[in-house]
């Protein structure tokens, strides 16, 4: 068996767990039955890059422990030749005014700006959906196996992401939704994206663990402000050196 159907089988057989993932190629000769894994590849029919391919993104390469397997639905070569790339994550249960801003945002960005975020309820959503209206192409970085859609409002809208655009994950079809995929999910969405733009965002939440990954890797954040003195990641990114973002323009003149 090749390395690579060695790779795809290892993360079916331990559900995406990078650590059990990485612990078996180590040990190889104890932890790897080529029978077993034979048999998970033969039960299994899932469309599947691995690190070792040349279509495999160079930025996700740089990130904290890049996933050894991307499952995937959609237009591969979406990820295989990005120029520039926008995240857009913020809060699940988002006002409808940071809602629609993001909307106007998204589609008043320049065409070729390729949009990337997690399928989320609140902006996520909003900023798939934005990128779908005006003609833009999106991915979506979700966390559990292409079997699944999480949460179950965005059921169509991935259905339209997966028609013609793309759906990834590090995670094989039977792995359903669980809290702790999410996290590690947002390092892949930080890794795809020159920028992140969070439009609005609690200090506790999945957007700040997005950030972080992109920070990490020296890029930049843009928030909107808010009026949420109190519990606002935005505002507090502001402070700490984040682009302020007032509209499209202030965007694409990033890009430029």
């Amino acid at each position: 068996m090749d390395a690579k159907n060695i790779l795809i089988a290892l993360s079916i057989k331990y559900n995406g767990d990078w650590t059990l993932i990485f612990n078996a190629v180590n040990q190889y000769r104890s932890l790897i039955d080529e029978n077993e894994l034979e048999a998970i590849l033969n039960k299994t029919h899932c469309k599947a890059i691995t690190i070792l391919d040349s279509e495999y993104p160079e930025r996700l390469r740089q990130v904290y422990r890049p996933p050894f397997v991307l499952f995937y639905q959609g237009d591969l070569s979406l990820l295989s030749n990005i120029d520039k790339c926008l995240a857009v994550v913020g809060s699940r249960k988002a006002s409808e005014k940071f809602k629609v801003k993001t909307r106007e945002i998204v589609k008043q960005l320049n065409n070729d700006i390729l949009i990337v975020s997690g399928l989320a309820a609140g902006i996520d959503g909003v900023a798939h959906q934005a990128a779908l209206d005006s003609g833009k192409k999106t991915i979506a970085v979700i966390g559990s196996g292409l079997n699944y859609c999480f949460p179950t409002e965005n059921e169509e809208l991935c259905s339209k992401i997966k028609k013609n655009n793309l759906v990834i994950t590090e995670y094989p079809d039977n792995v359903p939704p669980k809290q702790e995929n999410f996290p590690p999910r947002n390092r892949i969405i930080a890794g795809l994206s020159d920028v992140v733009l969070i439009p609005e965002a609690a200090k506790k939440s999945g957007s700040v663990i997005t950030a972080g990954y992109a920070i990490n890797l020296g890029k930049e954040i843009l928030c909107l402000p808010s009026e949420n003195f109190g519990d606002s990641a935005c505002n507090l990114f502001l402070k700490e050196g984040a682009r302020l973002v007032e509209s499209a323009d202030d965007v694409n003149d990033f890009f430029r």
